[in-house]
């Protein structure tokens, strides 16, 4: 406790600095508040991971500043932006990518209170949301007990690297992710902050949207890990906690969801010819091209032998991980469902990266099986 008040006592001070540098024009001290108000109120990390979590923040300037490091805003949002800058405007639409302009709208808030190019803008936008990537990350990386910050220290300069080949809107999928296996972990260790853990899962799902496959996964994600929620209750009190937190905060929210995502999907088997050979064709944007075949017959016979495949490893998931409550449930979790969704699309495949970074983390240094 008295740690806590005196990282307090220190933080304050200097997110007040920061912001006296950012008046003098220093524009990049804004990414640094972000990250103070998360070292305010976290209870989690030490001191060594704030300090790696400042190298990294460091870093990213530095590489930005150097042309390195560059990210582009959303090509679907600039669309967009370029028609009508008013957000209200295309949310009160209803198109399809305003969810996307809404993601990266703060870059356009940075551009103009400091006279830079868009392009600029988004990319110290997207150097902060890899920050707040870093954090959650440690975060998760001390839930695995026995990695000390040396073994932490590793992934984190490993989450490093993926700044150098990820593109700006892949970030924010990251993020959104990353953000919910963090609340979702929480909330299964203590049982407590329900509202919190819900506010989570929705901005969570609402980053994730940046792409079709990465917001498919993380709403199956949010569908199951609800499901075990559930299940594992402790008791008729908490299960009626969670039915109305829910009733409130997730189901509204899902209701508005459902229509946007059946949409998105139509769009999609559309681009590719629509019907079933639309179906089909999806699939070549990810691993799925690889047993692509153009006869139908062939095709059916691969699919059928996939779903086989799928039911049985869900089937050992839940006999195995959920029922016996894995500790990396979670984890796991995700890991799979990017495995399947990355058939689809390779960036979402990739979201796979940071829970499998820590599963890697946690066999080689602990030595465990997972």
């Amino acid at each position: 406790m008295v740690l806590v008040k005196k990282k307090q006592v220190i933080v304050m001070p200097l997110m007040l600095l920061l912001f006296v540098f950012y008046l003098f024009g220093y524009y990049w001290a804004i990414l640094y508040i972000p990250f103070l108000i998360c070292v305010y109120f976290d209870k989690k990390l030490f001191w060594i991971d704030y300090l790696m979590l400042f190298v990294l923040a460091i870093g990213l300037m530095i590489l930005s500043l150097a042309g390195i490091v560059q990210f582009t805003f959303f090509p679907q949002a600039y669309d967009l932006y370029k028609i009508n800058r008013s957000l209200f405007f295309w949310l009160s639409t209803g198109h399809l990518h305003a969810v996307r302009l809404m993601i990266a709208y703060p870059a356009v808030w940075i551009s103009d209170m400091n006279s830079l190019e868009l392009d600029a803008a988004f990319t110290i936008y997207s150097c902060i949301a890899f920050t707040l990537i870093g954090f959650f990350f440690l975060r998760i990386l001390k839930q695995i007990k026995g990695l000390t910050a040396f073994n932490r220290g590793i992934g984190l300069l490993i989450l490093m690297t993926l700044a150098l080949i990820m593109n700006g809107r892949l970030i924010y999928a990251f993020l959104g992710i990353i953000l919910i296996l963090d609340a979702e972990w929480k909330y299964r260790e203590d049982k407590k902050g329900i509202i919190q853990l819900k506010i989570s899962e929705i901005i969570g799902l609402i980053l994730t949207m940046v792409s079709s496959g990465t917001m498919t996964i993380t709403a199956i994600f949010i569908v199951i890990v609800n499901i075990v929620q559930w299940i594992q209750s402790d008791g008729k009190r908490q299960r009626r906690e969670l039915f109305v937190v829910n009733v409130i905060l997730l189901y509204p929210f899902l209701d508005k969801f459902f229509p946007y995502f059946i949409r998105f999907l139509i769009k999609n088997i559309d681009y590719y010819g629509g019907g079933f050979n639309g179906a089909i064709g999806v699939m070549q944007h990810g691993f799925g091209k690889l047993f692509y075949s153009d006869n139908k017959s062939i095709y059916i016979i691969i699919v059928a032998v996939a779903l086989v495949i799928v039911f049985m490893n869900m089937v050992l998931f839940i006999k195995y991980v959920i029922h016996k409550r894995h500790q990396y449930f979670f984890i796991l979790l995700i890991t799979n469902l990017c495995v399947y969704g990355g058939v689809f699309g390779f960036s979402t495949g990739l979201l796979a990266l940071l829970p499998v970074i820590a599963l890697i983390l946690a066999v080689y240094f602990r030595q465990i099986k997972i």
